[in-house]
């Protein structure tokens, strides 16, 4: 006779002519029991009947939520927000641009937070015998510097940043999710995965012979194979399920530098050119690039969204429970006890000052203290963005240790493609 001890998550399958007994636990055992038929007239009628009741419960909530979306987008372009392009337009299915998000006040504002709080070349590529690396990680001809909501914070608690640029950028780039949750449709919240502020500047002014990319062709979930597929596994960023840039300048600041969705053979599908207050929402499956910044400056914020709240974006939460308006809600990303909770970590963290920029994997270790959500990339270990923080060398190290222990991606496996900025 055959034994199977009880399990959680066991599921168990035989024939209803098998021989059974089931011995008395010495506890409470609690089973789902199931029986199943291959004749019809005998199928249990509760059993569909509660299905269909189900279903219908789910068809309700989506057909409010859709009514509710549109009612939102309505509100939206009474707000002078205009949906200028979308779906076949554009050649795919999730995609849009919206004009008027800000006007030109606000962008030279934005412009000028990262002129006052960014950072050049912001952990790529490491550091040279001069200082932080400035060249672009996608192309040598172009010089990169950003500044993440993490960072603005910090700049902002140690009077170097003024508030109420800060809170511009969170209202602004909560808008723009806002907007993206809303134009798809979507059944689930939309949370922030990373936010990030960037400018790329052309080294040689006028060089409008280059043939290269500011950023080549890519998605932002998955790895673009040979054949035009494209897989969604590690290293790539896998939580990430959509994706927006809201430009803060256009010509005449700067010469190229269009946004393009691209074919599976990573040729020019449809491009867009960027200026103040346009913003371009797509699936993060999409293909699409940059061309060459020829000339100026182009500036703008790139977001990255989620629908998973375990992945959320933990500094920006933090940076709205200490600085968001008070006539400013986020949407369904405060207020539950998960949030409140993840609060708690940084309301430790604060005392140890320690890095709290963006939010990847946790990290738990008793013997330094760390209990905190961090998120560092590989190529910012030993950057400004650490160093600024005052992290001991024995966390410095224990950080390195965890990160590529917890799969995450490094210089290698990346090649110095952070977050995918647009």
């Amino acid at each position: 006779m055959a034994h199977v001890r009880p399990k959680r998550g066991h599921f168990i399958v035989f024939e209803t002519l098998d021989k059974h007994m089931v011995t008395p636990p010495a506890s409470q055992r609690c089973v789902i029991l199931m029986t199943f038929t291959t004749e019809k007239a005998k199928d249990n009628p509760e059993y569909r009947d509660a299905m269909r009741f189900l279903n219908d419960l789910d068809e309700e909530k989506v057909r409010k939520l859709h009514i509710d979306h549109l009612k939102r987008i309505e509100e939206i372009k009474d707000e002078g927000v205009s949906i200028v392009q979308s779906g076949q337009e554009l050649h795919g299915k999730e995609r849009f641009v919206a004009d008027g998000l800000m006007t030109e006040g606000e962008c030279q504002k934005l412009i000028s937070l990262l002129e006052r709080g960014g950072l050049e070349g912001d952990g790529y590529k490491g550091k040279t015998e001069s200082g932080p690396n400035k060249i672009s990680p996608h192309t040598n001809l172009e010089m990169f510097e950003g500044i993440t909501v993490g960072r603005a914070t910090q700049l902002v608690r140690s009077g170097k940043l003024p508030k109420d640029l800060v809170q511009l950028f969170l209202r602004k780039s909560e808008q723009a999710r806002v907007l993206v949750e809303n134009f798809f449709n979507l059944t689930r919240p939309l949370y922030f995965d990373f936010t990030h502020l960037v400018c790329r500047t052309a080294i040689e002014e006028d060089n409008e012979e280059r043939r290269d990319l500011s950023h080549p062709v890519h998605a932002d979930n998955c790895l673009i194979q040979p054949d035009g597929s494209c897989l969604r596994q590690f290293p790539a960023y896998i939580a990430r399920d959509y994706s927006a840039v809201l430009y803060l300048n256009g010509n005449p600041d700067f010469m190229g530098g269009e946004f393009f969705f691209a074919h599976g053979n990573r040729t020019e599908q449809v491009t867009v050119p960027p200026r103040c207050g346009r913003m371009v929402g797509f699936n993060a499956g999409d293909y699409h690039g940059v061309r060459a910044v020829t000339k100026g400056r182009r500036c703008a914020i790139a977001m990255w969204y989620t629908m998973d709240p375990n992945t959320q974006e933990l500094a920006r939460l933090q940076a709205w429970k200490k600085m968001a308006p008070q006539n400013v809600v986020q949407g369904e990303t405060l207020g539950s006890g998960e949030e409140n909770e993840k609060f708690d970590y940084f309301e430790e963290a604060e005392e140890r000052n320690v890095n709290k920029e963006g939010a990847n994997f946790l990290t738990e270790k008793k013997d330094i203290g760390i209990n905190i959500k961090i998120h560092v990339e590989a190529n910012d270990l030993d950057s400004e963005h650490l160093q600024n923080n005052d992290i001991s060398e024995k966390e410095l190290e224990f950080v390195k240790e965890t990160y590529n222990k917890n799969g995450v991606r490094d210089n290698g496996n990346r090649k110095n493609n952070k977050h995918g900025e647009l």
